[in-house]
């Protein structure tokens, strides 16, 4: 799970570099991925 994460946050760290709009879709992403992880910790 762990290495398919850190290969998603990887590809789009390398597009942030290529399109400053990506740092928009980036922070969107992270923030739902830190939402899901909190539900999923809540319902655990």
């Amino acid at each position: 799970m762990f290495p398919v994460i850190k290969h998603a946050l990887n590809s789009l760290a390398w597009y942030a570099k290529q399109d400053a709009e990506a740092w928009k879709m980036l922070s969107f992403l992270v923030g739902v991925m830190s939402v899901s992880i909190a539900i999923a910790s809540a319902t655990h």
